[in-house]
């Protein structure tokens, strides 16, 4: 089985236990989902998931793995963003100064290469899953394939 059909077995699977239970899924448990599925696949020292408030205009995430607390808590105008300018079907970024990185906190300047993917509910993008290198190595476009297929089935 492939890495893209093993997310959307598990993403099933999950999906069905709610049915069964007649409750919607928690916004953590998918993002748990989520994160555990793109650090089973794809190499990496951290991963957030990034959520847009329209109402706010406000990027924020919603969970990570490997981020520091305060590196976790982060927030972005989604004007002035770089989640905001990543282009409809994801982009690894290996230059991430130049394309508008906020380092913000010591712990930023460990990271040199990102990858982010949409995340999608009813084909509305609604964040972005982030995946975060401290190693020069860049990522490859099998890894944004595998991220895309994960944040199309949330």
């Amino acid at each position: 089985m492939s890495a893209g059909a093993h997310a959307v077995a598990k993403v099933s699977k999950l999906e069905s236990l709610a049915a069964e239970m007649g409750t919607a899924r928690p916004l953590e448990a998918v993002v748990d989902l989520v994160i555990d599925q793109i650090s089973d696949v794809v190499r990496s020292d951290g991963t957030a998931v990034w959520l847009y408030d329209s109402d706010n205009d406000l990027w924020y995430i919603a969970g990570s793995r490997g981020l520091s607390w305060r590196a976790s808590r982060v927030r972005f105008r989604g004007s002035r963003a770089l989640q905001s300018r990543i282009a409809p079907e994801g982009e690894i970024i290996s230059d991430l100064d130049g394309a508008g990185f906020h380092r913000l906190y010591p712990e930023h300047l460990d990271i040199h290469s990102a990858l982010y993917a949409p995340i999608s509910i009813s084909g509305k993008r609604v964040g972005l899953l982030a995946v975060y290198r401290k190693r020069r190595e860049p990522f490859t476009e099998e890894d944004l394939s595998f991220a895309r297929t994960v944040g199309a089935h949330v």
